[in-house]
């Protein structure tokens, strides 16, 4: 095989992988997000009696 060729098949399989991770960031940063607002809240209503702070909500 010549050497363009296979740059041309590389550069497509590192394409593939790259549309790949980015769809599977797409559908699990909603997912992770939400935990993490969740694991947020309850930190900071967990924290915010000891600073003295008042939650919102």
């Amino acid at each position: 095989m010549k050497k363009g060729m296979i740059d041309c098949q590389r550069n497509r399989v590192i394409a593939s992988v790259v549309v790949s991770v980015i769809s599977g960031l797409w559908i699990v940063t909603p997912v992770v997000s939400d935990k993490l607002k969740q694991t947020a809240s309850i930190t900071l209503d967990k924290m915010a009696p000891l600073l003295g702070l008042k939650t919102v909500g």
